[in-house]
């Protein structure tokens, strides 16, 4: 069988073995002469069909060094913009709890201004890690998701383009199987 279609071609032969059924193994045969006639006895019970043979897996290349180092590289930086969510995270800890200094500042009536002053130093300081964290942790997750799933297109497009030739079998059954795109 010859398929093309869209700058693909796929060939399969197959073949396919089966046993006779128990009809056929069950029908009146006249023996040919000179023959033993058969017994009495009734002939053996055929065993169970054996246990299905596993097919032959699918040929695997290795991955592209390429493709490969892309995943890793991206991998890594979602990794690290992760680490940027957790430092967004402590920025917006740290200024609520300066916000919450300066309340109970403003509730006492201090006038400390020592006291005003470091509240406000630990809101800005909050806002200033929230923001950095939030903008890297945006940054590196967008170019890392962005960096595997293009070294996952490329690798399948390589693969996609290049012949594969597998062959698969069973107790009955056995085929060959050609594929190549360009």
């Amino acid at each position: 069988m010859l398929l093309e279609m869209g700058g693909a071609i796929a060939i399969g032969i197959g073949l396919c073995f089966s046993p006779p059924t128990s009809v056929e193994a069950d029908a009146e045969v006249e023996p040919p002469v000179g023959t033993p006639a058969p017994t009495a006895t009734p002939p053996p019970a055929r065993a169970a069909e054996g246990p299905e043979l596993p097919r032959a897996p699918e040929p695997s290349e290795p991955v592209a060094r390429e493709n490969w180092n892309r995943v890793v590289a991206g991998d890594v930086l979602v990794g690290v913009g992760m680490g940027g969510f957790g430092v967004m995270v402590a920025g917006l800890a740290i200024r609520a709890q300066g916000g919450q200094e300066l309340d109970r500042i403003a509730l006492r009536d201090e006038s400390s201004a020592a006291a005003r002053d470091e509240a406000e130093a630990r809101i800005s300081l909050g806002n200033q890690l929230a923001i950095a964290g939030g903008v890297s942790a945006g940054v590196l997750v967008a170019s890392g998701v962005a960096l595997i799933v293009s070294g996952h297109r490329r690798e399948r497009l390589r693969r996609q383009r290049s012949a594969q030739v597998g062959a698969w079998g069973g107790a009955n059954e056995a085929g060959l199987s050609l594929r190549a795109r360009f």
